[in-house]
């Protein structure tokens, strides 16, 4: 450990594919070494050149965030070397470290071929100040390789109030399906109880009619199917079949527009609103799941900014805590809090993407409409008019 931490603190350039997102914070959480020198991530530098040619991560997921720019694609772009990614299945030691060397070798050859193809491109200043210069900051516990701090109190009082809704929500939804969750309790007990004889039967019988009608298992997870069986048999809606795969839609629009075709004393304008909240509440508390943190309540995440539009995003890490911090629910993000001394701040561009197209036309009215502050003209209500 004493001399992987004295080569990783060196001031040698280290160079590394996907370091900013596995190396990096695995050689600082358990080797606790720090990096000095200068850092390159082959990753991040083919996307700077070719931000939407991301490849295949060789198992179907074309494009996946996670595989994207991989070192098998980069390989087969930039070097003679066959595949070897399957070479280190067995767990022989030898192996692994036949495969590791591969693997080190390969990434310095990317590595040069990048750097060149940068420098012809014109691209090299780029990729230093648009990228190289954020490892530190994502990377560095005194930044964002530290993690966002959460109130513990603040998440437990938080959870409890959406487990209890939760709960409300499933009862409630269970007695419109026709599963009386109180007569159910009631006939486990008899059940259970060991009476036998015509009663005990009727008992099983009525109890197993009752669950059968249920939306929510024992575990208090929802079924698809029971869910449609509900909606389309007990509140009368007729929902549409899926656009992209087998089965009926029921996402919250399709929801929200057969309810509002129903008659107003329809099932349907009671339940509908119920399983909408009722979704919303149990997202909410996904964001507030003990995964996502660590014991020492701050949550740590691997960031990137590998996508087409080279968006930094923020993703669980290389120890499977952390998750996506941009999407948030603003329900929650109390909980979230700063570092003493410091402030969390949401920054977003107005209608970036608005303002981009308007340049890219040439018009010369375009282009004072996209240098135009929104403070003097909202976007969203200019094109509606």
């Amino acid at each position: 450990n004493a001399l992987i931490r004295s080569v990783c603190e060196s001031a040698c350039p280290k160079i590394m594919q996907n370091g900013v997102g596995y190396d990096i914070p695995w050689l600082r959480e358990v080797g606790g070494a720090m990096l000095g020198g200068r850092i390159f991530d082959t990753r991040w530098m083919h996307h700077a050149m070719y931000p939407s040619d991301g490849g295949d991560d060789y198992s179907g997921r074309s494009g996946f965030v996670g595989e994207d720019h991989g070192l098998a694609y980069l390989a087969s772009i930039y070097t003679a070397e066959p595949y070897w990614k399957d070479e280190a299945k067995s767990g022989n030691r030898r192996e692994q470290l036949r495969y590791n060397g591969k693997d080190c070798a390969v990434t310095y050859e990317v590595w040069e071929r990048l750097v060149e193809e940068l420098q012809q491109r014109g691209q090299w200043e780029y990729y230093t100040n648009a990228y190289e210069n954020l490892f530190q900051v994502l990377g560095d516990p005194a930044h964002l390789g530290g993690g966002i701090c959460i109130d513990l109190d603040a998440r437990k009082a938080k959870l409890d109030q959406l487990v209890g809704r939760t709960a409300e929500l499933m009862r409630e939804l269970d007695a419109l399906a026709g599963a009386d969750t109180g007569r159910i309790a009631e006939l486990e007990g008899l059940v259970s109880g060991g009476v036998r004889g015509k009663e005990a039967a009727a008992n099983r019988k009525e109890l197993k009619e009752l669950k059968g009608n249920r939306i929510f298992g024992d575990g208090g997870g929802i079924s698809y199917i029971k869910v449609v069986k509900f909606l389309e048999g007990v509140c009368g809606l007729k929902l549409p079949k899926k656009r992209d795969k087998p089965g009926k839609a029921t996402d919250e629009v399709t929801l929200r527009q057969q309810m509002i075709r129903a008659p107003l004393n329809s099932l349907a304008r009671t339940a509908v609103p119920l399983l909408l909240e009722y979704r919303y509440v149990t997202k909410q508390g996904t964001f507030l799941a003990e995964k996502n943190y660590d014991k020492d309540g701050r949550v740590r995440c691997t960031y990137t900014m590998l996508s087409e539009t080279g968006r930094l995003s923020s993703q669980s890490n290389a120890f499977d805590s952390g998750m996506n911090l941009q999407n948030v629910m603003h329900e929650v993000r109390s909980v979230f809090t700063a570092d003493a001394g410091c402030v969390l701040l949401e920054v977003d561009l107005s209608t970036a993407e608005d303002r981009v197209v308007k340049m890219l036309t040439r018009d010369r009215r375009m282009r004072e409409l996209a240098c135009t502050p929104p403070w003097e003209l909202d976007a969203h209500r200019f094109n509606a008019a």
